[in-house]
């Protein structure tokens, strides 16, 4: 698809989002890259939207649907005293955000002689999604996994796996191209669709109706507008980024029964949605009229876009949301450092540093349902480490609490947060975190 949404702001840590990771790329990848909040709820969107103006409904998949869906756990996150074990899922396993829920499941990514190929760990082991040429890009707290299947000819189809599969085509229509981005507990799938040579424009599947359009900012007066859509909530809210009638790019929230909504920028061109939580609050980054300069932002459902500022130097962005509001992400200094922060709504709005682990800079990418926050930081000597913030006992290198793990292996970057586990990039590929078993 053509990019509908600003390039990203590339920190030290290089925190820019690869929508499709070749093989080798791992270590280029931090996973800064969409944000995502730490618990699962907030992680995934609230209400989307067929809204008035979006084209007939594409696609004739009846979806298998036969999860049940649940409520996730609101078991509380680790805290920075958890020792975890280990468990290496694959040597060139890549992942996103969205690809850990709270019972310990993975969706992920492998690189194989014959192409990708999208798999699951359902907590017990590992299994095929959908074959070769695959990638899986998000799973469900039911462990329901989306994303898309490539052909020969180079196109692409969304699809949702149910255990025990097979995969479920959801565009049926021949010459589209599609690609699941997230799923919600209830199976609802969002994602971008292209038909024929027309631009990408984000979709809302569900077991109960087939894939449709969601609405262009402009409506009718907009009908070659474009867009993405990045999260969905368990409400059924769908957040993205779309173009606007003048070209520019801002975040935007689709909900159920409402007109798409444009979240606009904090005074500049363009916005970029990355996270939202339960209730529907939307972060990301957002242009100012300073030019060059993106700050974080927060817009909640009854109110405007806000500046959550920076720490003392130029941009800052967003990263991930919990339901109390707490936002983790990035944000520079006056020494132009990039530093891991936490800000918090109360008291009208307070953005902390989190700190380094020794070095010039840190990212935070997750954050728990209490507050805690995940990510990566330089040490001392330059080199990248995951790690774990809470007010209790501060940034701790995870690689400080790992209780069973092979020589050499270093844990580099948090991807995700959810329920008691992390999702992390090491040097000996993708690993999962899960706190020690009490003797």
């Amino acid at each position: 698809m053509q990019s509908t949404s600003p390039s990203r702001p590339e920190g030290p840590l290089g925190s820019r989002c690869r929508r499709w990771l070749v093989a080798g790329a791992l270590a280029a990848v931090v996973a800064a890259c969409g944000g995502g909040s730490g618990d699962d709820a907030g992680r995934q969107v609230t209400g989307a939207s067929t809204s008035t103006g979006a084209p007939a409904a594409l696609g004739t998949a009846p979806g298998n649907g036969t999860a049940v869906p649940i409520t996730p756990s609101p078991t509380p996150a680790p805290t920075a005293t958890t020792t975890f074990t280990v468990r290496v899922l694959d040597a060139d396993g890549q992942a996103g955000p969205l690809a850990l829920n709270a019972a310990g499941q993975v969706a992920f990514t492998v690189a194989r002689n014959d192409g990708l190929r999208a798999m699951v760990f359902n907590g017990t082991s590992v299994v095929e999604v959908a074959g070769p040429t695959s990638r899986a890009t998000a799973l469900n707290a039911n462990g329901q996994v989306t994303g898309e299947i490539r052909s020969a000819s180079g196109g692409s189809r969304a699809y949702l796996w149910t255990a025990p599969g097979p995969a479920t085509d959801l565009a049926t229509a021949s010459g589209n191209t599609s690609i699941g981005e997230a799923v919600n507990a209830a199976g609802q799938v969002t994602g971008s669709l292209t038909v024929g040579s027309q631009r990408a424009r984000a979709f809302l599947w569900s077991p109960t109706t087939p894939m449709a359009l969601l609405e262009n900012i402009g409506g009718a007066t907009n009908p070659t507008g474009s867009s993405e859509a990045v999260q969905i909530n368990e409400g059924g809210a769908v957040i993205g980024n779309a173009t606007t009638p003048t070209g520019a790019v801002h975040a935007v929230q689709w909900r159920t029964g409402q007109r798409v909504r444009d979240l606009g920028t904090l005074g500049g061109r363009d916005s970029s949605a990355r996270a939202t939580n339960t209730a529907g609050d939307v972060v990301g980054h957002a242009d100012t009229a300073v030019l060059g300069q993106r700050l974080a932002f927060v817009a909640t459902v009854a109110g405007t876009m806000r500046s959550l500022g920076a720490l003392g130097g130029k941009n800052s962005s967003a990263a991930a949301i919990n339901d109390l509001g707490q936002v983790a992400g990035e944000a520079e200094t006056t020494a132009n450092a990039t530093r891991a922060f936490l800000w918090e709504p109360t008291g009208g709005g307070t953005m902390r540093n989190l700190g380094t682990l020794g070095g010039a800079n840190s990212t935070a990418v997750a954050i728990g349902p209490t507050g805690q926050v995940c990510g990566s930081s330089e040490t001392a000597d330059g080199l990248p480490h995951a790690f774990l913030w809470s007010v209790a006992e501060g940034m701790v290198d995870l690689n400080n609490r790992l209780a069973s793990a092979s020589a050499g292996l270093v844990v580099q970057h948090c991807i995700a947060l959810a329920g008691r586990s992390v999702l992390a990039l090491s040097t000996a590929g993708l690993v999962l975190l899960q706190p020690t078993p009490a003797r």
